[in-house]
């Protein structure tokens, strides 16, 4: 069972009310509108509203002007279905309301914390005060990519459903719980079940479904090579190079590449089977456990040659992942040590000037 929203009492002064709901402050801006902390004011429930303007909504483009392919009611729809299911796994955020005015439209959802990308960037402040080792580290990492690759195999197998815009902004986590959330499912796409060829011993037609995807929108930095060249894609796959970057990122504290394309020295290397020279140019191999480094070798390939995630499932990774998961549930000594362990990416800091390429605090768009 997942757990419950926290509740709060406010301290913060109030910026504003949505129907019932007390803002606390913005997070962000958004294409169409922002998103805020708020309190539920009946039940003291923290939660996030994402607010959308209709006009923009209705003409297809951002606050900017911009044509875009983010659909803020298909995520509405989404998180409201995916909610519904009593046997989902609770790495995603759940559906509380959606409300609407003549000017917005609002989706009220639980607050599931902060990102992982200012979630790595508090553990990498903690290399520097050289507190924990590196192997604690490493198991909150495949803690947490356990919890990412459950969900996602959830998405796509019981609903059929790709996400297209898996990246550090969109995973969520509390720091004091372990809970993982994925979120922001505006490029998300439900792709149709179709009737193939015909059972021989049931003689009747068979349910498939085809993931072949042309939506090329998304963080440039977790986008698939397919993606990038314009090609129709497996959008399962494409969801499988993006856990791939963020596993990397997770693990080095610098992305693998600026972009998957050719232009990319880097991303030469890598898809060209590489990466263990990187690492070791990088003078990272304490940072990436042998069982992940083979993990992300299949995973940085070709979209033909690439690892499904049903094979991720029964990788050496994902395994002990499972395990950590299931301990994490059923051991309050270790999820309460788990849950107040500070983590380091080095027990040496990773010198920066060493590392060819974006610092991480640089990559956040």
């Amino acid at each position: 069972m997942c757990r419950q929203t926290e509740k709060i009492e406010v301290h913060e002064k109030c910026i504003g009310v949505i129907k019932g709901y007390s803002l606390l402050k913005r997070i962000s801006l958004t294409l169409q509108g922002e998103s805020l902390i708020a309190i539920e004011e009946n039940t003291k429930e923290l939660c996030v509203i994402k607010r959308a303007s209709k006009k923009l909504y209705k003409n297809h483009v951002s606050m900017k002007g911009h044509c875009i392919n983010e659909d803020f009611l298909k995520e509405v729809s989404i998180v409201k279905m995916l909610s519904k299911d009593p046997n989902a796994p609770c790495g995603f955020v759940r559906f509380k309301k959606f409300i609407e005015d003549d000017l917005n439209f609002y989706l009220i959802e639980e607050h599931g914390g902060i990102d992982l990308f200012d979630y790595i960037i508090e553990q990498n402040k903690k290399i520097k005060e050289n507190r924990l080792s590196i192997k604690q580290w490493q198991l909150k990492i495949q803690y947490i990519m356990g919890t990412i690759l459950e969900t996602v195999n959830y998405f796509h197998t019981q609903h059929h459903l790709c996400h297209l815009d898996l990246s550090l902004e969109n995973i969520l986590i509390n720091s004091k719980t372990m809970d993982v959330k994925i979120c922001d499912f505006g490029l998300s796409l439900i792709f149709d079940s179709y009737k193939s060829n015909i059972d021989n011993a049931s003689n009747k037609f068979q349910i498939s479904h085809n993931f072949l995807c042309g939506q090329y929108a998304g963080k440039l930095q977790y986008k698939s090579p397919e993606m990038n060249e314009r090609k129709p894609f497996d959008a399962r796959l494409a969801d499988v190079w993006a856990i791939g970057v963020i596993l990397f990122i997770m693990l080095c504290g610098i992305p693998p590449f600026e972009y998957a394309h050719n232009n990319d020295l880097r991303f030469q290397y890598i898809i060209n089977g590489r990466l263990l020279e990187l690492i070791k140019l990088w003078k990272l191999e304490e940072n990436i456990p042998k069982d992940a480094i083979d993990l992300l070798l299949q995973i940085f390939k070709v979209e033909k040659q690439r690892i499904t995630m049903e094979r991720i499932l029964n990788h050496p990774y994902f395994v002990r992942s499972r395990q950590l998961m299931v301990s994490h549930k059923n051991c309050a000594k270790y999820q309460a040590t788990l849950a107040t362990t500070t983590s380091i990416l080095s027990s040496n800091a990773i010198k920066t000037s060493s590392v060819p390429g974006t610092i991480l605090t640089n990559i956040k768009q």
